[in-house]
């Protein structure tokens, strides 16, 4: 009798279990499925499978999790908000819930808070994490921490070898720190094979090519750039760099020319036209553009140069002994910065580097890049007072009173 009631209930278990499998396996199923998609990089079909993992279970804080993440993905800013609402409410991991934040916080390009929640979401990875493998790559890259972010985006070219920008950013980081053009060219190449179309790695792979002497190579794929980017003077450059390598000088003309009537302020296509009207022996010609050239490019030596010559070969030799004496000057500044970035190669962390560097930038108007590098120091050494003091001057000269102000309130 004791051995039926036994046998009764190993049944009645193994029927509760069979049962309690069954109710769970279409949840399980479909977070796999989700799970899989936000891997792949797949967002919408993520949002979807997360619709149906909520049908099923309501009470879920990592299906409201992860509707949170695929909403960031899509750009959809109420289903952030409350999926990370719900997910809070239901008990999900802090840390995890952090993790979206980041990826919030670096979108806004506030580096400095999401950096270190996203170093350590990379480094806990198990499976392909698309936006935290992109978010801190570019955190990392806007921060000229190149050395760092050369693994995240081997990690994330790996992860997702249909997506052509891991390639095409570790070639413009390899860029950036002076490699040659056979080692960048290989990225570029990659990220063109992974996706024929996409018009960045397109110029990027023709730029890398003629500066190898590849002109038959390069000049197809200028073409073809400029076909999807008609506007966009880097083609126009880049093929009259092509046509003038090849001897046309009327083709490599007529593109500069273009570039100038799209954009009067490239300073390249002043450059490049002076060139060409050197070779046909206009200096009048040479000498307009090579000035608009400089007034773009003050800090260029060999603009000044080109100016010394010329004004020379046009007899107007005071003119040239006074453009020498800027050139001169400008060859002091130049090796002034260049002594400051190789200690700076030496020593990357050296604040005191770092801030030479940064009012060296706007100084001698390199705004863009004296921006990057202030951010920089201040993700270190938040409330830098020479820093903040800088940046708090350079608000005040464009007339943004607001962002001048804020930045003399972070002084520490």
């Amino acid at each position: 009798m004791r051995k039926k009631q036994l046998l009764g209930l190993v049944v009645f278990g193994l029927v509760a279990a069979g049962g309690f499998v069954a109710w769970q396996r279409p949840a399980w199923q479909v977070s796999s499925e989700v799970r899989n998609a936000l891997s792949a990089g797949r967002y919408a079909d993520a949002a979807a499978g997360i619709d149906r993992w909520l049908q099923l279970r309501p009470s879920s804080g990592e299906a409201q999790f992860y509707r949170a993440k695929a909403a960031l993905a899509l750009g959809k800013s109420n289903d952030i908000a409350d999926g990370l609402r719900q997910a809070e409410r239901l008990g999900y991991p802090a840390d995890e819930i952090a993790v979206i934040h980041a990826l919030i916080s670096a979108q806004r390009g506030r580096a400095g808070v999401a950096l270190p929640v996203l170093t350590q979401a990379f480094e806990r990875l198990i499976a392909p994490d698309p936006m935290v493998e992109e978010a801190l790559a570019r955190v990392l890259i806007d921060t000229y921490d190149f050395e760092r972010a050369i693994p995240v985006l081997n990690r994330w070219a790996n992860d997702c070898p249909t997506d052509a920008r891991p390639p095409l950013w570790r070639g413009l980081v390899h860029r950036r720190q002076g490699n040659e053009p056979k080692v960048n060219v290989e990225d570029f190449r990659e990220a063109l094979a992974r996706n024929p179309n996409d018009a960045d790695a397109m110029l990027a792979t023709a730029e890398e090519l003629t500066k190898l002497h590849a002109i038959d190579e390069a000049t197809p794929l200028f073409e073809r750039y400029i076909t999807l980017r008609p506007n966009d003077p880097a083609g126009h450059i880049g093929a009259g760099r092509c046509a003038f390598e090849q001897g046309n000088l009327k083709l490599a003309a007529q593109e500069y020319e273009r570039t100038i009537a799209l954009s009067a302020s490239n300073a390249d296509a002043h450059i490049e036209l002076s060139k060409v009207l050197q070779l046909q022996g206009d200096d009048a010609g040479t000498l307009t553009h090579v000035e608009q050239a400089i007034a773009l490019k003050p800090y260029d030596d060999s603009l000044r140069y080109t100016r010394v010559l010329t004004l020379n070969r046009l007899g107007r030799r005071d003119e040239a002994a006074k453009e020498q004496l800027e050139l001169d000057r400008v060859k002091r500044e130049i090796a002034q910065v260049d002594a400051i970035q190789d200690a700076l190669a030496k020593s990357p962390k050296d604040e005191t580097l770092q801030t030479q560097l940064v009012s060296w930038m706007f100084n001698h108007g390199y705004t863009e890049e004296g921006l990057k590098w202030a951010r920089k120091v201040l993700m270190d050494h938040p409330g830098h007072p020479a820093v903040c003091n800088l940046l708090a001057n350079h608000f005040d000269s464009i007339g943004d009173a607001a962002q001048a102000s804020f930045f003399r309130s972070q002084i520490r």
